[in-house]
């Protein structure tokens, strides 16, 4: 399985524990699209409501990013109300509630001496050497795969200062659907899809990016019909962007409180709305449309 290097999806997948490229965890995204077209899809795994990331309630250590730092994997899941929690990730994050796509983020690198331990280890269990590293020598790869996240996902969405430690190293899989996102403590972004999400930044300055994933790589996209709910919207820092709802001239964004409603085609219906939680009004002065 997984035969495909992470460069053949574009991804950027370290093992900073050993200051090694990262391997595959998982069956990875297009692994699992084979299985179900052979097999079905698999109706009994998590149907429950599930963490996946930091404050797990997945029951595999895969899944704990506590655990495990540096993923590389997909996840598939058949039910429930479901989370993605990047909360502990150094330098911010991507996260792409949508099936099909790729969500970017880790943690940051060990010591030196951790990761020279950690090489002396492996060389015990397995017999495979390398050699001593620095601390210098760690941050300064450290911060250049940072630059190249940074710059891909720049390329990606148009917004740069994510500093990520990987890149698309995390999958959803086809018909996996994830409702919920919490972010980092660092600048993230987070892509809705077609459920009702329950979006929580963290600290820095996050991006919302409000659609459905209709057409997402092509930019096109239309309302849900549902609402998103943003829990913690830092006004003056976080930007919500509208700009893959497909609006026009015909479009009517309508402010009510704390909740903004969106009528995309202009033909007096609701398609969209998002709720600020923690605030009383919509602050329409951050919102890119």
């Amino acid at each position: 399985m997984s035969y495909w290097s992470p460069s053949e999806t574009g991804g950027i997948l370290i093992n900073w524990d050993l200051l090694f490229f990262g391997n595959a965890q998982t069956p990875m995204l297009h692994d699992i699209l084979t299985i179900q077209q052979k097999y079905g899809a698999d109706e009994t795994t998590r149907t429950g409501d599930t963490v996946y990331g930091y404050n797990s309630t997945a029951d595999r250590d895969v899944f704990d990013f506590s655990q495990n730092n540096y993923p590389g994997l997909a996840i598939y899941d058949a039910g429930g109300e479901d989370t993605l929690d990047f909360s502990g990730f150094f330098g911010g994050s991507v996260i792409n509630l949508n099936d099909g796509q790729f969500s970017s983020g880790g943690e940051g690198a060990p010591s030196a001496a951790e990761i020279n331990a950690n090489r002396v280890e492996l060389f015990e269990t397995t017999g495979l050497t390398s050699g001593a590293v620095t601390d210098a020598s760690v941050q300064a790869t450290l911060a250049a795969y940072q630059d190249r996240a940074e710059t891909a996902i720049l390329n990606d969405f148009g917004y740069d200062g994510v500093l990520a430690t990987q890149y698309n190293n995390i999958a959803i899989a086809y018909g996996t659907e994830i409702e919920n996102a919490v972010g980092s403590d660092y600048r993230d972004i987070i892509v809705t899809n077609e459920q009702d999400n329950i979006l929580t930044g963290g600290l820095g300055d996050d991006v919302f990016i409000i659609q459905d994933g209709s057409n997402y790589a092509a930019g096109e996209s239309f309302g849900n019909g549902g609402n998103d709910t943003i829990t913690d919207f830092e006004v003056g820092s976080d930007v919500l962007d509208l700009s893959y709802l497909g609006l026009g001239t015909d479009s009517v964004l309508d402010f009510d409180g704390n909740v903004l409603a969106i009528d995309i085609d202009g033909d007096g219906a609701v398609d969209q709305s998002v709720t600020f939680e923690n605030l009383d009004f919509v602050p329409v002065a951050d919102i890119f449309a």
